[in-house]
């Protein structure tokens, strides 16, 4: 009975309200660009290789070729023993078998949740990422770079903090003291905030075997200074200052790097412009690339599955699946200064990675591209276990090449080739392995640089590139309050002023009745000699007018007074975080810790108090204003109120309802599904309302919230709204009653 009124609710208000549902999306879609495309313009890409030596070939020589492995999103909890284990054997088994020259772990270390679910930094998942990595000697800085995520902040807003436990357990923690044993590790640096002790940007160069090439690798933490929580943390802040070092950083690679790779723990479509709102200093992503160019941002956080794009400013953005869940890992190689990556299951037997021809879809124009045209070799790593028997065929466009040799270093395989076979256009190669394990990869690719068509994006919250997801979010949700507040509640109370005053509104009410008396018998396919109405789309217009023009003054008060707080005034007031910090919530800005931050995760919240507090009410407000016509229109076609209690006549759907009644759309608020699905909307509603705040900030700021008592208030008028109706049907039953004694008694005479 529910699900159908909540279907028929929905159904209805996009029937009758299309123009409105239309306007929504699109003044959403127009605040959401115009905030999220503050400071986002965007240059044409820029070459930023820089060859050391042009006089290179791609053979079968395995010198300039390098491999490294990205993990994300371990989240090492002790209340998951399979999770932790399945992470030992990743670190034990699966580094081995890739032997990468060095791991990336782009945050969320470990899970910061306690026993009682609450969300704060657990020693004991720290200790047992660092003694699993120094079990299997990976705690080392020139091997493995961990850098940290929302997890990872939980409860700890400032780096100096003792609750701060990536400081001391992390391998690029402070305080770790974790051994540098360097190999082809050129230099690391970690830099800091003016002031303060923050790891905000880690450094990290590498050489290819050969020593010819440079690659620069340079983590910047993104995570808010907030310390708050779960559901509260979901949009990453590119900090002005640390933005800065990154500038810097970068702009000293461009000399003496051959490419650069940019890491973090949030995708893009996750890190809106946040800035402090005072100091109005923001920063970006995208616009660091477009004053000093780099090749990819590797990044995790979504627990989606793998999505790449090709982001605006020119570079790759790869997001990697999460170790928790889905146990993914990145095997990402540079071959000659061109990189090609494949994403892989820890359990995956063998990993193919085609190096050569790179795969078309992801060429990027700061790549010495033309080393493909003039290569003289097929080149794949193929990483199997040890043990392993196999043979390596090569087949482009359904043809083949033959099979591949070892070359006796690594794990990299060859195969003579030549490339201008293959002049134009975009070409596919397969590499089928057979033997002892087996698996098959193909991949587009050109020699001419035809880019391959666009993959499909899975993840849905990096469907984003000059709008975040923040902004797009945040953009709706204040347009649909505001445009319901001006549509809905403010413009009907003014027109019907204007009408009263112009003594017009008796005749419009007049009309608007007769248009609702054909409606009416629509439904009941009764319209003889009833005549439609004019325009339908004028109809709409005059429809939304006249049915909120009716709601009561304290209904209406109250829903716009409410409205007009959540835009204006605090949503969420008390200790938001675990420190027990008080701060103050706004639509648009966050207070706390002595600064005001630009607020993103709270539209979560309006489009709840939108979509599940002030629509449902509204719509029940306006249709207790009908109840006058429906008792005309049932009397016209012979219904009578019930014969049953007041309170059976509350529940819909019953075999006693009569004829007559429940046909009517514009009826009582209680018989009707659609009131049912609008109750149950609003409760829940309030179910995610407070689970949301309780998750976020703890239920300690529950009750001093305002959004909480906003919504308890809602549920006091629904009540009231249902109470006057029941009192009305209750008056309704004795009239009919008075009515039919009065019948009999003339009858008898």
């Amino acid at each position: 009975m529910i699900k159908n009124g909540v279907i028929r609710f929905f159904s209805s208000w996009i029937r009758h309200h299309l123009l409105a549902t239309i306007v929504i999306i699109t003044l959403g879609s127009v605040l959401a660009g115009i905030r999220g495309s503050f400071l986002r313009s965007y240059p044409d890409r820029a070459k930023i290789f820089n060859g050391n030596n042009e006089n290179v070939t791609m053979g079968n020589e395995p010198g300039e070729l390098m491999h490294f492995v990205h993990i994300s999103d371990s989240h090492i909890s002790s209340f998951e023993s399979e999770r932790t284990e399945a992470f030992n054997r990743f670190c034990s088994e699966t580094i081995k078998r890739v032997n990468p020259s060095f791991v990336l772990h782009t945050g969320d270390l470990t899970d910061g949740k306690g026993s009682k679910g609450d969300w704060t930094q657990q020693e004991i998942d720290w200790k047992t990422y660092r003694k699993t990595l120094e079990d299997n000697g990976l705690f080392d800085r020139s091997f493995w770079v961990d850098i940290r995520g929302n997890h990872d902040s939980y409860g700890a807003p400032l780096w100096n903090s003792p609750l701060n436990l990536y400081n001391q357990y992390a391998v690029y923690g402070k305080d770790s003291n974790s051994p540098f044993s360097m190999q082809n590790l050129t230099s690391s640096a970690v830099y800091s905030v003016s002031g303060t002790n923050d790891t905000a940007v880690i450094e990290f160069n590498y050489q290819s075997p050969s020593g010819k090439s440079k690659f620069t690798f340079l983590s910047i933490d993104l995570i808010p200074e907030t310390a708050f929580s779960a559901l509260a943390d979901l949009f990453g802040y590119v900090h002005p200052d640390r933005a800065e070092i990154l500038l810097q950083r970068l702009k000293n690679a461009e000399g003496n790097s051959n490419q650069t790779i940019v890491l973090g723990h949030y995708p893009i479509g996750s890190i809106p412009i946040r800035e402090r709102v005072f100091e109005g200093k923001s920063a970006t992503i995208g616009s660091i690339s477009q004053q000093s160019p780099f090749l990819a941002f590797l990044c995790g956080h979504v627990h989606q599955t793998n999505y790449y794009n090709m982001q605006k400013q020119g570079f790759h953005e790869l997001e990697l699946a999460d170790f928790k869940i889905h146990r993914y890992y990145r095997v990402f190689a540079y071959d000659h200064s061109i990189y090609s990556f494949i994403d892989a299951e820890m359990d995956q037997n063998p990993v193919i990675l085609i190096t050569n021809p790179k795969d078309s879809r992801f060429i990027s124009e700061r790549e010495p591209l033309h080393r493909i045209a003039t290569s003289t070799h097929i080149r794949a790593l193929i990483i199997t276990q040890a043990g392993s028997v196999i043979n390596a065929e090569v087949f482009i466009d359904g043809k083949s090449l033959g099979k591949m040799s070892y070359s006796g270093s690594g794990h990299l395989y060859t195969l003579p080739w030549n490339p201008q076979d293959y002049p134009k256009g975009t070409h596919n190669i397969v590499i089928q392995v057979t033997g002892t394990v087996s698996r098959k990869i193909s991949q587009p690719f050109s020699i001419d640089g035809t880019v391959a068509g666009l993959w499909e994006p899975i993840s849905p919250l990096n469907n984003f590139s000059q709008v975040s997801l923040g902004d797009a979010i945040w953009g709706i949700s204040v347009a649909t309050l505001l445009f319901v507040l001006t549509l809905f509640l403010l413009i009907p109370k003014i027109f019907r002023l204007i009408m009263n005053r112009t003594g017009r509104w008796d005749s419009f009410e007049e009309r608007m009745l007769e248009k609702y008396e054909w409606e009416d018998h629509i439904s009941q396919n009764m319209r003889e000699g009833i005549p439609a109405p004019g325009n339908l789309f004028t109809w709409q217009i005059e429809e939304i007018l006249f049915e909120y023009s009716r709601i009561q003054f304290l209904p209406w008060l109250f829903l716009t007074a409410a409205t007009f707080w959540m835009f204006t005034f605090p949503i969420f007031i008390g200790p938001l975080d675990n420190n027990k910090t008080w701060g103050v919530i706004f639509s648009h800005s966050t207070l706390i810790n002595g600064q005001n931050w630009t607020n993103y995760e709270t539209g979560f919240v309006i489009l709840l108090y939108d979509i599940l507090m002030l629509i449902p009410c509204m719509v029940l407000a306006a249709k207790a204003a009908r109840r006058s016509h429906f008792m005309e229109f049932s009397k016209i076609n012979g219904g009578n109120p019930p014969d049953v209690s007041s309170w059976h006549f509350i529940l819909p759907g019953l075999p006693f309802r009569k004829k007559g009644f429940h046909n009517c759309r514009h009826n009582y608020i209680l018989k009707s599904k659609g009131t049912f699905g609008l109750v149950f909307l609003q409760l829940l509603g309030f179910v995610l309302m407070v689970t949301y705040t309780c998750l976020a900030f703890g239920p300690g700021s529950l009750f001093c919230s305002p959004v909480f008592w906003i919504w308890v208030c809602s549920f006091i008028m629904v009540g009231l709204l249902i109470w006057t109706e029941v009192k009305r049907v209750r008056q309704n039953e004795i009239s009919s009653m008075g009515d039919e004694d009065s019948l009999s008694v003339v009858s008898k005479k």
